[in-house]
């Protein structure tokens, strides 16, 4: 999945635009860097399900953010300029 723009009961993935299935529909998730000071934050809709738990929901827009430069573990997410830090070096730490 990817980041996406809703509009109506139409979703874009890049340049293609797609009808949703009767069971799926966008949801906006936000995830926050957790470094303290960093105000970095993510926001993107991603075609879910009700069989689509909170956990399962957060770790679609985790999977998209890693490929994109984010450190996303167990131990909290981190933004691309942060995540050196929360990997134990970095210059802004």
């Amino acid at each position: 999945m990817g980041a996406s723009t809703e509009l109506g009961s139409y979703i874009t993935t890049g340049r293609q635009v797609c009808a949703l299935p009767a069971d799926r529909y966008p949801a906006r998730i936000v995830v926050e860097c957790d470094t303290s000071g960093c105000s970095t934050r993510f926001t993107g809709d991603f075609v879910v399900s009700d069989d689509c738990g909170q956990a399962a929901r957060l770790e679609y827009a985790r999977a998209w953010l890693r490929d994109h430069g984010w450190s996303c573990t167990p131990t909290g997410d981190f933004c691309p300029l942060c995540a050196p830090c929360a990997q134990g070096g970095g210059v802004w730490c």
